[in-house]
């Protein structure tokens, strides 16, 4: 019953196309810009929450040092990041995608700007997915 996305990206004009397989046929997605899609990716990984992915994702100390200053601070850009820790680019950007890829971060743009936040609904679903583990 899973779902495989394919994506491809037009890095010159952010447009991408999506192809969603579902049981009825095919969907596609034309000229949206792609972070656009990763958002509508991201809640619809809010259904069926990955504990192992959250775990990965915060397991590690500087991505949850990381987690910590954005939800302090609300949001915040790659470069932020970057001074704050004394990461390097690639670094930063690596923590952030892996934070991004669990749903524990957020994106937001604005022109070429990518803002990250925490993604606080992902914790209220992963929330009700833990109380399984605390019910008796």
């Amino acid at each position: 019953d899973s779902k495989t996305f394919y994506t491809s990206y037009c890095l010159l004009n952010k447009c991408c196309m999506k192809f969603s397989f579902i049981l009825d046929g095919v969907l596609y997605f034309l000229g949206c810009d792609y972070a656009t899609i990763l958002e509508e990716l991201k809640n619809r990984d809010l259904e069926e929450p990955s504990l192992e992915a959250l775990c990965f994702a915060l397991g590690e100390e500087s991505r949850m040092r990381i987690a910590e200053v954005l939800l302090a601070k609300g949001e915040a850009t790659c470069k932020d990041v970057e001074m704050e820790f004394q990461f390097s680019g690639s670094t930063a950007y690596h923590h952030l995608s892996i934070l991004v890829r669990a749903g524990v971060v957020k994106i937001r743009t604005a022109g070429k700007t990518i803002y990250y936040s925490i993604n606080k609904e992902h914790f209220k679903v992963m929330g009700k997915a833990l109380k399984k583990f605390s019910d008796s």
